[in-house]
């Protein structure tokens, strides 16, 4: 019986702020084994594409753009790119709460700030570098945007709130609190997530059989909006109501079901092997 594997890429296999460039030797190690017994390897994360240092890698799928964009066998199952209207809706919404915004096409990228400190910052952190990418526009109108995805940045997570808000009922939305306060902006549909079963439905895996291999940066996540949600509202709390809120986001956040199935699976050993990225 075939299995599938999904990896994401940032905080899983490679860790560009902690200089991590290339998956380790045991990592690839584990992915060649796991493909030679003629199981299924897929990316799937947030990026739009996998940077140069793991396209050596013979994955059979990739689930870009937070599941907006889907390859398997290079064939593309989804391509959910932005209409007109919803790049000028979002673009007003960006411009009232000073979010800097990279809009993000399959081969091209669109910013009128590429040099703000944010987003050079941003660059330094999924790059390596803050140089400009060659692909950049920064001089653009609405009409020339072939856009997939949007990541906007704010100065505050009050701004990012309001933005949020104003779209969340037209776009799907993942708001981030590592590092930068900033959110990823979709089409409508699906989540990461969502795109993961998807695939594995349509390609008839057993669910049993599927393993996600991107709750290492995901339970970091967790833990860095924790700590930026408690540091703003201990102040304000008395310590019976903080012990109760730690309580539920333990609960709900740090160990949902799917994660401790992982753990439980025969194949928890790649889960293990696949930390030494980290």
């Amino acid at each position: 019986m075939k299995k599938i594997a999904f990896f994401d890429i940032d905080g899983t296999m490679i860790n560009v702020p902690n200089n991590i460039i290339h998956p380790t030797s045991e990592t690839m190690r584990v992915l060649n084994e796991f493909k030679q017994q003629k199981n299924y390897i897929v990316v799937a994360t947030a990026r739009g594409s996998v940077p140069s240092s793991i396209q050596d890698i013979d994955f059979d799928g990739y689930i870009f753009n937070d599941g907006h964009y889907i390859i398997f066998n290079n064939q593309v199952w989804i391509d959910d790119i932005f209409t007109k209207d919803e790049i000028a809706k979002q673009m007003a919404a960006y411009k009232k709460y000073d979010g800097k915004s990279m809009f993000g096409g399959h081969e091209l990228s669109w910013c009128a700030c590429p040099d703000d400190p944010m987003v050079t910052n941003h660059r330094e952190m999924f790059s390596g570098t803050s140089a400009r990418p060659a692909n950049l526009i920064e001089k653009f109108e609405i009409e020339d945007v072939e856009a997939i995805s949007c990541c906007v940045l704010f100065k505050t997570i009050e701004q990012l709130q309001a933005c949020y808000d104003e779209l969340k009922e037209d776009f799907t939305i993942v708001p981030y609190y590592t590092g930068l306060i900033r959110m990823d902006v979709y089409k409508k549909g699906f989540t990461k997530g969502t795109a993961c079963k998807y695939m594995f439905e349509k390609l008839g895996i057993p669910k049993k059989t599927v393993m996600l291999l991107v709750m290492v940066s995901m339970i970091k996540k967790c833990f860095s909006l924790l700590v930026m949600v408690l540091q703003w509202a201990m102040p304000l709390m008395k310590l019976k109501q903080l012990v109760m809120i730690l309580l539920i986001v333990l609960i709900t956040m740090v160990l949902p079901k799917h994660f401790i199935n992982i753990l439980k699976s025969s194949q928890k050993h790649l889960l293990f092997n696949i930390r030494g990225v980290l």
